[in-house]
Parts: structure tokens; sequence; C-alpha cells
């Protein structure tokens, strides 16, 4: 038998082990928006998160990251955050690794602002998790945020090394 009737007699039958899944349709599974997704026991999960990432990031240097989430429960959030990959990201030692963010009047909308400072170039990952208590117990979303880290300037690089150097700097009066 030649090889490519092999192959062929091959993804005959793999497609006719397909055609007896009736979890398989063929067509690509859809994929869950903010709005869709659901929790443990296909439960709706009223949580939805969105960021914005002010600046460019930059290795070494502080940015900021605002996160909001939004429910329909006038109850506190709890958001925690944390990374992905350890030693890509670190956090001001000030900042405090969770937040209980509280209901305003009728805003369904809560912010809040987290800095991060990126520690190597490329893309990396902030998880961050919100978290609410209701009458059936907890419900909780979390969402990896993407950042595209680019690397520092050569004068940024070449002022660190001088400064670790004790050179002094330039352009001051002697």
């Amino acid at each position: 038998m030649r090889i490519d009737t092999v192959f062929l007699l091959a993804g005959v039958f793999a497609c006719a082990a397909c055609a007896d899944d009736p979890h398989s349709s063929g067509a690509p599974a859809p994929q869950a928006t903010a709005s869709q997704a659901t929790g443990a026991g296909g439960a709706r999960v009223p949580i939805t998160i969105d960021y914005s990432i002010m600046g460019s990031a930059v290795v070494g240097q502080p940015l900021g990251v605002t996160v909001q989430v939004a429910t329909e429960f006038p109850r506190p959030i709890t958001l925690r955050y944390r990374v992905d990959e350890v030693g890509s990201i670190t956090f001001p030692e000030s900042q405090p690794q969770s937040y209980e963010l509280l209901p305003l009047g009728n805003a369904e909308l809560r912010s809040q602002q987290l800095t991060v400072v990126p520690q190597r170039e490329g893309r990396v990952f902030l998880v961050v998790s919100a978290e609410i208590e209701n009458d059936g117990g907890s419900l909780m979303k979390s969402m990896a945020i993407p950042i595209q880290v680019a690397r520092a300037p050569a004068a940024l690089e070449q002022g660190e090394e001088a400064g670790a150097r004790g050179a002094a700097p330039t352009g001051q009066g002697s």
C-alpha cells in the first residue's frame, strides 16, 4: 500500500470517529465573553473586569494599571492581584496585596489603580481576581492582563551603570 493511501485512510477514520462524538459538532467552540462567563455548575458570574494601562511599560520603571470591576450586586468586592511568572513583575512594598472595593451609591463600576514594575522585557502577565460574597456563597472571576514591556533606554542603562561604579553624574557643577 502506498504511503499517501495510508494517510488518506487515517484521515477518513479520524473524521468518522469525530462524527460519533456527540460533543463534537465540527464547529469551533464558542468563546465566553465577560458578560457570558460562567462559574462552577454553569451559573453566570455577574462580575466583569476591565483594565487600562497608563503609559508605556519599560523594564524597571513603575507603571500604572487601572482595574475596573463591575457587578450588579451592591456588596463589597475583594480585588487581589498576583503575577503568573515569579520575578517578571514586582510591586511597591507600600501597595496592599488586596483591596476591598465598596459600592458607591448606585454605581456598578468600581476602580482601583495598581502600580507594577516590570522586571524583564517581552510580554508579562498581571493576574487580577475579583470576589464577591452573596447569599449563595462567594463568586470569583479572574483575568490575566497582558503587558508588553520594552527594554530600558540605553541612556538610562548607562546612567545606572555609571551610578553603580560611583561615577559622578554629568551636567552638574563642581
